[in-house]
C-alpha cells in the first residue's frame, strides 16, 4: 500500500486526473505528505473533494510542519481552501514555524483569498509568527493590494515584530515605495515612536 500511495501522490502532484476511485486512506510520501496534500498543491479539485469525502484528518502536517490548508493558501487555490474550511480545517491553524494560513496567503499575494478568509471565516489579523503579522509579510513582499485589504479589514499598521519593525519598515527596506506611501497615509506617526522623546 505504501508504494501505491507514493504513486498516487505523484500522479496527483503531476495533475493526473485519471484515477477515479479512492477506496482507502493513502499512506504518506517521504515528506509525510498525503494525497490530500498533493491534491491541494496541484489544485486538483476533483481529488480534493473525493479525499475529503473519506473524512480524512485535514490537520495532518508534513515534514515542514505545514497542514493542507497552508499549502493551498501558499498556492492561492481558493476553491480548495474553501473546501478545506467547509470540512472543518481550522482557519488559524499554526504550522511548525508558527505561520497561519493567512500568513502564507499574504506572503504570496493572494488578495481575494485573504479577503474572504477574513470576512467569511474570521481569520485572525492579530495572529503572529515570530512577531510578524500577515500585514508585515504583505508589506515585506510588496503586495500592495493585499496590504490594502488587510488594512481595510482592520490590521494594525503600527504593530511591531519582535525586532521592533513595522510594516512600513519592511516595505521601505525592500524598496516598495507604493506600499510605504499607502501605509504612511494610514498610520498614526505618533504611535510609531517607541520613545516619547522622539516626538
Amino acid at each position: 500500500m505504501q508504494q501505491c500511495g507514493k504513486k498516487l501522490c505523484g500522479d496527483l502532484y503531476n495533475g493526473d486526473s485519471g484515477i477515479s476511485n479512492l477506496k482507502f486512506f493513502i499512506p504518506p510520501s517521504k515528506e509525510s505528505r498525503t494525497a490530500l496534500h498533493y491534491a491541494a498543491i496541484s489544485a486538483t479539485d476533483e481529488f480534493t473533494k473525493l479525499i475529503l469525502s473519506k473524512k480524512v484528518d485535514v490537520s495532518m502536517t508534513d515534514d515542514y510542519g505545514k497542514a493542507v490548508i497552508h499549502l493551498a493558501c501558499e498556492k492561492g487555490h481558493e476553491k480548495i481552501v474553501r473546501e478545506l474550511l467547509n470540512s472543518k480545517a481550522y482557519v488559524n491553524f499554526r504550522s511548525k514555524s508558527g505561520h497561519t494560513p493567512l500568513h502564507f496567503a499574504a506572503q504570496y499575494g493572494n488578495r481575494n483569498l485573504i479577503k474572504w478568509m477574513v470576512t467569511e471565516y474570521e481569520a485572525s489579523l492579530e495572529t503572529v509568527s515570530d512577531g510578524m503579522t500577515a500585514l508585515h509579510y504583505a508589506a515585506k513582499y510588496g503586495h500592495i493590494e493585499v496590504v490594502k485589504v488587510l488594512v481595510e479589514s482592520g490590521a494594525s499598521t503600527t504593530e511591531k515584530t519582535n525586532n521592533k519593525k513595522t510594516a512600513i519598515a519592511f516595505a521601505a527596506a525592500s524598496g516598495f515605495v507604493d506600499v510605504v506611501i499607502y501605509l504612511l497615509d494610514k498610520v498614526d506617526i505618533d504611535e510609531l515612536c517607541e520613545d516619547k522623546k522622539v516626538k
